[in-house]
């Protein structure tokens, strides 16, 4: 019995992952910048969307999804940074969604 319950509950995480990253949707106010990544993450990243992503889910949909969950998790430690420029290392960040 405690296999299925695992399975199930492995299902509803991959359902809840596909709904949250692997569905199709344009950025809003969507900005067309060309991003430079490694050859690793962008093949690891082709493989996911082209095997879970539905259709014309794109690969720049699912890093902006990551992205944007990165930004909210992380807003204070960022906004901190940006607040106290320490010896000209740490620049004014200025991202326009937190």
């Amino acid at each position: 019995m405690k296999l299925s319950i695992n399975i199930f509950r492995r299902k509803q995480k991959e359902e809840a992952y596909i709904g949250k990253y692997l569905t199709r949707r344009k950025p809003e106010g969507c900005a067309q910048k060309a991003v430079y990544i490694s050859r690793e993450n962008h093949e690891a990243v082709k493989r996911i969307v082209g095997i879970a992503g539905g259709h014309g889910m794109t690969i720049s949909g699912y890093i902006d999804r990551i992205l944007s969950e990165h930004l909210e998790q992380h807003g204070e430690e960022l906004e901190s940074l940006s607040s106290r420029k320490r010896h000209g290392v740490v620049e004014q960040i200025t991202i326009s969604q937190w």
